[in-house]
């Protein structure tokens, strides 16, 4: 038996004013505590003719009680609370706490539902399972016409909230259109790739993943409307390798690119992974385009970009540098679909632009030919002191290297290579180099495999 608590003053009374009670038993006797009165007297006063003027005024009066009740039953003993089993004292205090938000009108339930709803955290989390045992008895008063608002409104709100498919019935009402998606059946359904998807409703708040697990929390469903405005920002947006294939490049020179500012990104995913538009790649490829001379004869030393990097003894981020800076024109070997190695460029022209770079400087293929070595023994002569590298421009890379030409001049002075010894003796060069070796004669020693040089003080 529940009885109300009188004012705390009279709390020594109770017991005396319990033993007056025919038939009642004191140790039955379960104090309620004021708070839980609020849905008790809300109905008396309604009984009594008194009109607060709330939304709940505008329900009939069973509808009234039994949502308060039944609301307050979800919120103080969760989605599986079962009906049968609640206790007198457990439906007066569900009856309160119902009654506490549903005083407030219907969008502070919707509020309360949605507040439910974030509370388990990370994982995809049904309605079903959010909201069990109210939707259950809900659902069964679909034979009182008097709840049809109250259904509609939950019904409603599930529909906007939680990925609902066409065809499924929730509360006894028929959903005809989705109109929120999970992320994969969003992504298809929209023709966004869903790794794309996942980053643009990360960056919107829309969803959140959890530390190590990587576990999606679902703050909001994307909508129909916030799906075609992604599909429609995403459209003609590629990743990175699909960036790269597009151009016809190596995802690592898309990079460097990229950083180089030659190339713009729309943005980054997961781990620095970037994305890129197709209007941003494709005015790449027309930068290159406009250095393009329909006109130009073909030269007979034209090759693609990059096999013109070796031969050029530069990067081909220097190239393209010296193709905008020096105006080299180029040849187009492909039409308007034309990829990055289908423009073609004269070896000679790009050396020549290569010099005007670095005054005072010649490429290592011909300090190489002035010498008569390869240009790997230019590299080791110029990490060996023997030769000077000329100043490097500012944007140039640790694989683009020119010869100071007054070293070179120099280095030729003093030195010989073997060949050019005995071309000049007329003798056969490798008995001329085992008759030095015999006679004393050594070679010049640096590091790395080199052609045989000698001072010209040693051999004159």
């Amino acid at each position: 038996m529940l009885i109300e608590v009188p004012p705390p003053s009279h709390h020594k009374h109770s017991y005396d004013f319990a033993r007056m009670v025919d038939n009642m038993d004191v140790d039955d006797i379960q104090i309620v505590a004021e708070e839980a009165r609020s849905l008790e007297r809300y109905l008396l006063g309604r009984l009594d003719g008194t009109s607060a003027g709330r939304w709940l005024d505008t329900l009939e009066f069973h509808v009234a009680a039994q949502l308060c009740e039944n609301f307050g039953l979800l919120l103080t003993r969760g989605p599986r609370a079962s009906r049968a089993e609640t206790t007198e004292r457990q439906w007066l205090e569900a009856g309160a706490a119902g009654y506490d938000v549903l005083c407030n009108g219907p969008d502070q339930m919707v509020a309360a539902l949605e507040e439910l709803r974030l509370k388990p955290g990370p994982g995809c989390h049904t309605y079903g399972a959010i909201a069990g045992s109210f939707l259950t008895w809900l659902s069964q008063r679909e034979d009182d016409a008097a709840f049809d608002d109250i259904r509609q409104t939950v019904f409603d709100y599930i529909l906007r909230t939680y990925p609902v498919l066409v065809g499924s019935t929730v509360l006894r009402i028929r959903c005809d259109r989705q109109q929120v998606y999970s992320l994969r059946k969003g992504a298809k359904a929209y023709g966004i790739n869903e790794r794309m998807l996942r980053h643009k409703l990360l960056e919107r708040g829309d969803i959140s993943k959890s530390g190590k697990s990587g576990a999606i929390t679902y703050h909001r469903y994307p909508s129909r409307a916030t799906l075609q405005k992604l599909a429609n920002e995403t459209n003609g947006v590629l990743r990175g390798f699909d960036a790269a294939d597009y151009l016809g490049l190596d995802i690592h020179l898309l990079r460097t690119f990229v950083v180089e500012g030659l190339i713009k990104k729309a943005g980054e995913m997961a781990r620095n992974a970037p994305y890129f538009r197709r209007e941003d790649l494709d005015a790449f490829i027309g930068r290159l385009y406009r250095q393009t001379r329909p006109d130009l004869e073909p030269a007979n030393d034209e090759v693609s970009l990059i096999a013109a990097t070796p031969a050029c003894q530069c990067s081909t981020l220097e190239l393209l540098h010296l193709i905008f800076e020096h105006n080299i024109p180029l040849r187009c070997a492909a039409g308007a679909d034309a990829r990055f190695n289908d423009f073609l460029i004269s070896v000679e022209r790009a050396k020549t632009a290569i010099g005007q770079s670095s005054a005072g400087a010649i490429s290592m293929s011909d300090a190489a030919g002035k010498l008569r070595v390869d240009t790997a023994t230019i590299r080791n002569l110029v990490n060996a002191g023997y030769l000077s590298a000329a100043p490097k421009t500012k944007r140039s890379s640790e694989r683009w290297r020119v010869v100071d030409a007054t070293s070179v001049a120099a280095f030729g002075e003093h030195y010989i290579a073997a060949a050019d010894l005995a071309h000049e003796l007329r003798r056969d060069t490798a008995n001329l180099c085992r008759e030095l070796y015999k006679n004393g004669v050594e070679p010049l020693i640096f590091n790395g495999e080199n052609r045989i040089i000698f001072r010209r003080r040693d051999v004159s």
